[in-house]
């Protein structure tokens, strides 16, 4: 009726006036929520801290009861490296951390490990040698430069040891590293005096993959030697298991990657990795000191605790036969003005979407003042009581925001 339509117009016109002289709320009630929750719990640090470390109050209470605690990563960032050192001198003091698990090979965690632990240098130039170390790994072998040292002032049960987890893969960059499978798996073979017979499969697709590159014709014929030496490997499982002793699950993992590397050369093995790398866990755990915990600091990508796709946190949390299922903490790194790239996740797993694209947005002058006065993380805590971000809690529960420098923001767009 031509009344009600002069009282909506009305009511309108009231409504435009009274924001535009800014007597309305510019937030809605659950934006409010977010801002009021972020300024509660959020704090900022210094990753060039040094000694002992100052406490992070938000983060403290859940330490107590992970044995895995997850950072997900943009790789190659100094940043990236920076955060790793910081969270891994912290977990170490506040949380028992005694192993650092890597998004690396076996057979490459292992020469690291033996560096962080000997400080011998040559372990480290088999791994990032100095003459063909590109730009983006400088900062990785600084990281293990600062370990080695941090390491060398701890008592030897104190000491930070590095597990590989993921597939020994087969590119150009494994060549660099002068293949490490090969001469640690050769070198187990022959200390536990494995016979000859038993092998000469395995010696003989190392031999050929020695030889990389080569033709598609040889590549087959690799393939399907390999493919006969695992299915034997598996046959004679107790046999192998007692000529090798201790070692045999750290040779089971590099034969089994070399395998699988093998099979799905390059992009095709993308879909595997995550299953590889929580079955290398599931078999290196019983070797791992009782109550000793885990920091493990890996592409984004495999560090939500819910997700459809299996990642490796997810396995770890919620798989059946997990050993640390229910025990995973996952904190997730958000950097500045690389975000839109951060959420072009091709295999769909999760979106952090607005939360951290807006995140300066939502939160209010003072953290913000300090945060541009003195460019530093920002921790931030998703879960907990009334949180407006349950479904993000899910995957991670607490977020650092990274203030990047602007080379840094380029050499990531250009990389």
């Amino acid at each position: 009726p031509p009344t009600m339509k002069r009282i909506i117009s009305q009511g309108v016109a009231i409504f435009m006036g009274l924001a535009g002289l800014g007597l309305l709320p510019t937030l809605s009630f659950a934006q409010s929520q977010e801002v009021q929750f972020l300024n509660q719990h959020h704090q900022t640090f210094s990753v060039q801290a040094e000694g002992v470390l100052p406490s992070l109050s938000l983060l403290d209470p859940y330490l107590q009861g992970p044995e895995i605690i997850l950072a997900g990563e943009q790789h190659y960032l100094k940043e990236s490296a920076d955060l790793r050192f910081f969270f891994l001198r912290y977990t170490h003091q506040h949380a028992g951390v005694r192993y650092l698990l890597e998004e690396l090979p076996f057979s490459m965690g292992y020469l690291l490990n033996q560096y962080v632990l000997s400080g011998d240098s040559s372990y480290l130039n088999r791994v990032f040698p100095h003459y063909s170390t590109p730009q983006r790994f400088k900062a990785w072998r600084s990281f293990y430069q600062k370990l080695a040292a941090f390491n060398q002032r701890l008592p030897l049960g104190d000491k930070i040891q590095v597990i590989g987890l993921d597939v020994e893969r087969m590119t150009e960059f494994d060549w660099m590293v002068q293949n490490p499978a090969f001469r640690l798996l050769r070198s187990m073979l022959a200390q536990h005096q494995v016979p000859i017979g038993k092998v000469a499969d395995l010696y003989s697709c190392m031999g050929e993959m020695e030889n990389y590159p080569f033709d598609e014709a040889v590549s087959k014929q690799v393939q399907s030697r390999m493919r006969s030496f695992v299915e034997y490997w598996y046959q004679e499982w107790d046999s192998f298991h007692e000529m090798l002793g201790e070692d045999f699950f750290a040779a089971h993992i590099m034969i089994t990657g070399l395998h699988q590397s093998w099979q799905y050369p390059g992009d095709k093995l993308a879909p595997y990795r995550d299953d590889f790398m929580y079955q290398s866990f599931r078999l290196l755990y019983p070797t791992f000191a009782v109550e000793a915990r885990c920091f493990g600091q890996f592409g984004s990508i495999h560090t939500p605790l819910e997700a459809g796709k299996r990642p490796l946190g997810t396995q770890l949390q919620q798989a059946e036969h997990s050993p640390v299922r229910g025990r995973t903490l996952s904190i997730r790194y958000a950097y500045e003005g690389v975000i839109e790239k951060a959420n072009a996740n091709p295999r769909g797993l999760y979106r952090e979407g607005d939360l951290i694209r807006d995140l300066p947005k939502r939160l209010q002058a003072p953290c913000l003042e300090a945060f541009s006065s003195a460019p530093q993380p920002i921790l931030i805590q998703l879960d907990g009581l009334h949180s407006p971000f349950t479904d993000q809690a899910r995957q991670f529960s607490f977020m650092v925001y990274v203030p990047l420098g602007v080379q840094y923001q380029n050499k990531f767009e250009k990389e």
